[in-house]
């Protein structure tokens, strides 16, 4: 086994450079495990001062990608309570590993039982690349392994006036992976943007008034079975969050 190589750049373009050489970037750490043995090195984020910033914008919040789930969840709290980032991320994992997640590795390891991809999708976030001048919105970037494997993530920017909704995971106990996530973005009244994460093709997006989202969920999402459950009953529990979650406006945290 060769011996692993550590980088540490001082900027994002040196990060980019190396991650164009097949080294790997490593921020909180807590995707190591996943890693396959056989690479040629990592290279450290912290000293990268814009990846580590997040910042109230005039109408957006920009989150760095090597910004933890802790500290996203603090900053979007106190800007705007009971947010359906913050609600998310306070519930993903143990305190400890919450401390150590970041936004930008959790976005691109994507596992299937993140609690980051809905609520991303459904506030309408965008997701900016180390180098590049394009930006890609959430939902594309999740849908699209190239693109997530191929780009160096630098930042992520929500609109703040798309965080107000709910946020539901569905688990057999207080502490556990999601089978699935909802987060439900109030966009006017009666007007809903609806995240699921967790369902068959990972990420399902539908818009529009209750009714109608309601509806549409029920002809187009659909679950595999799981060791704990079927997904005919995944999907009826699904169904029924989705229906008390919109009951209410989208205004409380499930």
């Amino acid at each position: 086994m060769n011996e692993l190589k550590w980088f540490f750049p001082g900027s994002g373009s040196e990060a980019l450079d190396l991650f164009k050489n097949d080294y790997r970037p490593h921020a909180g750490g807590t995707y190591l495990i996943k890693t396959p043995l056989n690479i040629r090195g990592l290279f450290d984020l912290s000293r990268i001062r814009k990846y580590r910033e997040i910042k109230a914008e005039k109408s957006a919040v920009s989150i760095g990608a090597a910004v933890s789930y802790t500290e996203t969840a603090r900053f979007c709290e106190k800007m705007l309570p009971q947010n359906i980032l913050s609600s998310a991320l306070s519930k993903a994992a143990a305190t400890p590993l919450r401390n150590r997640i970041t936004i930008g590795g959790s976005a691109a390891a994507l596992p299937i039982w993140s609690d980051l991809a809905s609520p991303l999708a459904a506030a309408g976030a965008d997701i900016f690349f180390e180098g590049s001048e394009d930006i890609i919105s959430a939902v594309d970037y999740f849908n699209n392994r190239d693109i997530r494997k191929n780009n160096l993530v630098s930042s992520v920017r929500i609109p703040t006036g798309y965080l107000n909704g709910a946020y539901y995971r569905c688990t057999l106990t207080g502490f556990d992976y999601p089978f699935f996530t909802i987060a439900v973005s109030i966009r006017g009244k009666n007007m809903y943007n609806c995240a699921f994460s967790g369902c068959r093709g990972f990420l399902k997006i539908f818009s529009g008034s209750r009714d109608v989202i309601i509806t549409e969920a029920e002809k187009k999402l659909e679950f595999s079975d799981r060791r704990e459950f079927s997904g005919d009953y995944l999907k009826h529990r699904a169904a029924t969050a989705l229906k008390r979650l919109l009951s209410t406006g989208g205004s409380i945290d499930e």
